[in-house]
């Protein structure tokens, strides 16, 4: 909300490690006027339904820090966040999931084939076959973090 209205040259925008609440109606206004938008990392604190209206408005993005991703793969939000996510084909850098239900990564399948780098290194909850499973679908992969203690589950 600290950015003007009329700010709309935003490229990055990094706020990932900060605690505490956000206004979120101001982080999508911002997000919307920002066409030039090219790196989003978000918080613990952006709901996934936050996510899914994010992604609709900046489907230019090449690098994204999704924050929290908890959701049942069953419900209306998760699909909603899939078909956001399906619309995000620039998208070459994933992080930042910090807490997953690993049942869930697979919306992130489909962004999968283009992504160059993966940084599951704040993703304890991904392991073995779900780590496994995310890794088999991205073939351009050419750098991946992950925790030194998830190597010896794999």
């Amino acid at each position: 909300s600290c950015f003007p209205d009329s700010s709309t040259s935003l490229v990055s925008l990094n706020f990932a490690c900060l605690k505490g609440d956000i206004d979120l109606d101001a982080l999508e206004s911002l997000v919307a006027r920002s066409p030039n938008l090219r790196s989003l990392r978000l918080s613990r604190a952006v709901p996934l339904d936050v996510l899914q209206r994010i992604l609709i408005r900046a489907p230019q993005l090449v690098e994204l820090g999704v924050g929290s991703y908890l959701h049942d793969p069953e419900s209306e939000c998760y699909d909603n966040l899939a078909a956001a996510i399906q619309k995000c084909k620039s998208v070459r850098s994933l992080s930042g999931i910090l807490d997953v239900a690993t049942h869930s990564l697979a919306a992130f399948h489909v962004i999968c084939p283009n992504l160059t780098t993966l940084n599951l290194s704040y993703a304890p909850g991904i392991h073995g076959s779900e780590l496994m499973n995310l890794i088999r679908h991205c073939g351009k992969l050419q750098r991946l973090w992950v925790k030194p203690s998830v190597l010896f589950l794999c």
